[in-house]
């Protein structure tokens, strides 16, 4: 006689308990010999397994925003170097700019107070040559008073650049002077004289005259 059990009923299944191992045909969902239950039960986590999961989920979660919040603040920290920087190069530019445009006054300012001490300095040799020129002038018509050439007697000499000239025309190579060899004293600043006309030479530094316009 075959030990498999054969249900009258092909509907109702044939189960295993799981605690006593005895099959049995039924439809019910427990075991009518030990009473366990033919449907499986998931265990229920214990209070500490659910606490280890849940301070790992926390440790996890506090981790990955710290990752986060690092990452930000580094992100934020490398945007002020990159700010901070590029502020430090605009200022360095700014400064060189400045630099340059004060140097270049400086430059302006010094080649400027250069002509104008040249032309000072030009002025003071001009005015050194108009003195020598007078005494050779003065030199001149004494000996001619000696000579008998003239009437004297001479005092000094005085000159004056003919045409309107001056002697702070800086540009003019030469200039023509009406010289007045002083005889004579009148009242009040006037005087008489022998006129004398005088050129200078300014680039060599002479001059030249003779007795008359």
């Amino acid at each position: 006689m075959d030990n498999d059990l054969v249900s009258p009923d092909p509907t109702i299944p044939t189960k295993l308990c799981s605690k006593c191992s005895v099959q049995t045909m039924t439809a019910g969902d427990f075991c009518p010999h030990c009473g366990n239950s033919y449907v499986a039960r998931g265990r229920r986590p214990s209070t500490k397994i659910v606490a280890l999961l849940s301070a790992v989920i926390l440790v996890l979660t506090v981790a990955v925003g710290g990752t986060v919040l690092k990452v930000r603040h580094d992100n934020d920290q490398e945007q002020k170097a990159v700010v901070a920087k590029l502020a430090a190069e605009a200022a360095e530019e700014l400064q060189a700019e400045e630099d340059a445009a004060a140097a270049a006054e400086d430059r302006k300012r010094l080649n400027r107070e250069a002509a104008e001490a040249a032309e000072d300095s030009e002025r003071t040799v001009r005015a050194s040559i108009i003195k020598q020129m007078q005494k050779s002038v003065t030199k001149d018509a004494k000996e001619r008073v000696a000579d008998g050439e003239l009437d004297g007697p001479i005092f000094y000499t005085s000159c004056d650049p003919l045409g309107g000239g001056s002697v702070d025309d800086l540009t003019a190579f030469t200039t023509t002077f009406e010289c007045l060899a002083v005889n004579e004293k009148l009242d009040g600043d006037q005087v008489r004289g022998w006129v004398f006309s005088s050129t200078v030479n300014w680039d060599e530094g002479s001059w030249s005259w003779r007795l008359g316009r």
